[in-house]
């Protein structure tokens, strides 16, 4: 048997073991609350919070555990085409680098700005380090918070959990996510809170202008 035949089948053996979304070992992942990192309480005015547990298509795939969005519903994507919605409920990459997109409708308010937090676990091959942005934006913070290495014949296929942060974004009407794989990613569970709050200088001139009114409402007791 050459190599190449042999590198071939061993492919093959690991791109189907991948597929069938190792469900023994990929069980959903306790994603980590926002309030956990000192971020924000998760059903707080001006939050959202959205989870993708299992994905039945690859393109405009609704979020199934949580859609507490009230701007809309938010979305995930493989948008390179090379990548199929798994049995198991997983978006796989078997022909070629995949490159996704979430999309996350948000409160466009003038004076705002948005805090993220983003969790995705992958299985088999991982996402490419530094590929991860929104609109062009690198997290400020990012942490790999659970790796489990699975046997997948004559390789491994690690399912990794990883987290990212941004703080501080100018608030818009869509929060875009973006990031790249390689081939052989599964990508299997997401989770995106969001926080948009008045810019501290904007929360102190609302201050004191109510601090203000209240003033004169004495006054004229």
């Amino acid at each position: 048997m050459t190599t190449n035949i042999r590198r071939h089948l061993s492919g093959i053996l690991v791109a189907g073991v991948i597929c069938l979304g190792f469900v023994s070992a990929a069980q959903a992942t306790p994603f980590i609350a926002p309030e956990d990192y000192s971020m924000f309480t998760r059903g707080d005015a001006g939050t959202t919070y959205q989870y993708w547990d299992v994905f039945t298509a690859t393109s405009g795939a609704t979020a199934d555990i949580a859609n507490n969005n009230s701007n809309g519903d938010a979305t995930v994507s493989e948008v390179n085409g090379v990548s199929m919605a798994t049995g198991s409920g997983n978006i796989y990459a078997m022909g070629g680098n995949p490159s996704f997109e979430i999309v996350i409708p948000e409160f466009d308010a003038p004076g705002h700005f948005t805090s993220v937090l983003l969790q995705i676990t992958t299985l088999g091959s991982e996402f490419i380090p530094g590929s991860v942005k929104i609109n062009g934006a690198d997290p400020g913070y990012s942490v790999e918070f659970g790796r489990v290495t699975i046997p997948a014949g004559p390789s491994t296929a690690d399912q990794v959990d990883t987290l990212f942060t941004w703080n501080g974004l100018t608030s818009s009407d869509t929060i875009t996510i973006e990031f790249d794989g390689a081939m052989h990613m599964s990508l299997t569970q997401v989770a995106v809170d969001t926080n948009t709050v008045p810019e501290p200088g904007t929360a102190v001139l609302m201050l004191i202008g109510l601090t203000g009114l209240a003033c004169r409402k004495n006054r004229k007791a």
